[in-house]
């Protein structure tokens, strides 16, 4: 063997060796972090959402600021940060804003449908789900003797979990209920249900409050025009 490929031998088995050299003998120990925990971060997190907008395109944030300023008439205001890709937090000045702006929600900007959580101060960015959004749910030529509570509640659970139901008078035919949808999966228009005569039947659903939507493949976070399972000969219209 030459001197040159002894050389090259040697130098891979100092590699070989290397690699099997464990440089940081403590590098599975955990660190703790029970005893570093931040009180101001915490309590801001008290009065804070977790935002996403549901949208392929990008947006200005400081655009989205002034849409919620105006939406939200907030009389001691309130602060947003972008956190990651489409995820922000609001900073709220008490919880009672905070409250309001969850419960009235499904927000929207740029008719994009915007998904708030409540902040946990020991949320971790890779761990934000943001998945579900509340949203009034109307169902459409529902028989008139299955429109109480138990009827829309079993046709409602087929979009999702029912968080509420309006308890209207009998003059108004209830066929409305409030529902978490999965933004991750094609909204429903609509279902087959069985009327009380046995016939097969067809219900549609209108969500109110949701603008834009691919009216193709039903996902939230585009439109039609966007559509990538759209074939392209399609024609599209505004």
């Amino acid at each position: 063997m030459e001197e040159d490929e002894v050389s090259i031998a040697m130098d891979g088995d100092i590699a070989d060796m290397c690699a099997k050299l464990n440089l940081t003998e403590n590098k599975d120990e955990a660190i703790n972090l029970e005893d570093v925990i931040d009180d101001e971060i915490e309590q801001k997190a008290d009065l804070s959402l977790v935002g996403k907008l549901l949208t392929k395109k990008p947006y200005n944030l400081n655009h989205m600021k002034n849409a919620f300023t105006s939406a939200w008439r907030l009389a001691k205001g309130f602060y947003i940060k972008e956190i990651g890709d489409n995820l922000f937090v609001c900073e709220f000045k008490s919880k009672n804003d905070r409250a309001r702006i969850l419960k009235d929600g499904p927000w929207h900007f740029d008719k994009q449908l915007i998904i708030f959580e409540p902040l946990c101060g020991n949320l971790q960015l890779g761990d934000v789900g943001l998945e579900l959004s509340p949203c009034w749910m109307r169902i459409y030529n529902l028989p008139l003797n299955c429109r109480g509570k138990a009827a829309v509640m079993k046709i409602g659970g087929k979009v999702g979990r029912i968080v509420e139901w309006t308890d209207e008078d009998m003059a108004n035919w209830g066929r409305y209920g409030r529902v978490m949808i999965d933004v991750t999966k094609p909204i429903f228009r609509g279902t087959k249900i069985i009327n009380p005569l046995g016939e097969n039947c067809w219900v549609s659903f209108k969500y109110e409050k949701i603008q834009n939507y691919c009216y193709w493949c039903g996902m939230l976070d585009h439109t039609v025009a966007d559509c990538e399972v759209k074939p392209e000969e399609t024609e599209v219209e505004d």
